[in-house]
C-alpha cells in the first residue's frame, strides 16, 4: 500500500498522523507515476483522490517562454546587424530590408521591456527569473500569448475584462 498527500503532492510508505494521505493500492501507483512520466501533473480530485491530468499552463509559463522566443529572435536579428554592417563596409548589397528588421526588432524590445519590467517576473541582476505573476499599473492580470495580451477576470472586482 501507498498514500498519496494531496498537499505536498507527493507518495508515501505511511500515513501520517492526521490521517490526511489518501490511500492507494500499488498497481494505481505505479500507473500514476507511468502517467507523470508521460507529462501528466498528479494533482487531486474533489474527494481528495490521487488523479493525473494534462498539464496547466500557467501565466509565468507562458511569459517565460515569449521570454524566451523573443531573445532567441533578437539573437538572429544581432547577426543580421553584423551582416549588414559587414555588407556596408565592403560596399556590397544586403540581401535583407534592414529597416523592416529594425521596426520588428523595436516592437520586440518594446515587448520584452514590458516583460521584464511590469507584469510576469523580475529579472535580477544576475538575470535569474523568479516565478511571480504581478499586476500591471491598472491592477490588471495579464496573460500572453506569442502575439496578444488577454486581460483576466479581475477576482476582486468579479467582471471579465476580456
Amino acid at each position: 500500500m501507498n498514500y498519496y498527500d494531496g498537499i505536498t503532492k507527493g507518495f508515501y510508505l505511511e500515513q501520517n498522523e492526521n490521517k490526511t494521505r489518501y490511500e492507494i493500492t500499488d498497481e494505481y501507483w505505479q500507473e500514476l507515476l507511468d502517467l507523470q512520466s508521460q507529462g501528466k501533473e498528479i494533482t487531486t480530485d474533489k474527494n481528495g483522490n490521487p488523479i493525473a491530468i494534462d498539464h496547466i499552463i500557467t501565466p509565468q509559463e507562458l511569459a517565460k517562454k515569449e521570454l524566451y522566443e523573443i531573445e532567441q529572435w533578437f539573437e538572429r536579428y544581432d547577426l543580421q546587424v553584423k551582416q549588414y554592417q559587414r555588407c556596408v563596409r565592403l560596399n556590397i548589397e544586403f540581401d535583407k530590408d534592414i529597416a523592416e528588421l529594425d521596426l520588428e526588432a523595436k516592437k520586440y524590445q518594446e515587448r520584452l521591456k514590458m516583460l521584464r519590467n511590469n507584469w510576469y517576473f523580475k529579472i535580477s541582476k544576475y538575470n535569474n527569473i523568479e516565478d511571480s505573476v504581478e499586476d500591471n499599473k491598472y491592477g490588471e492580470t495579464l496573460v500572453s500569448s506569442w502575439h496578444f495580451v488577454y486581460k483576466v477576470v479581475d477576482s476582486k472586482k468579479k467582471q471579465n475584462t476580456f
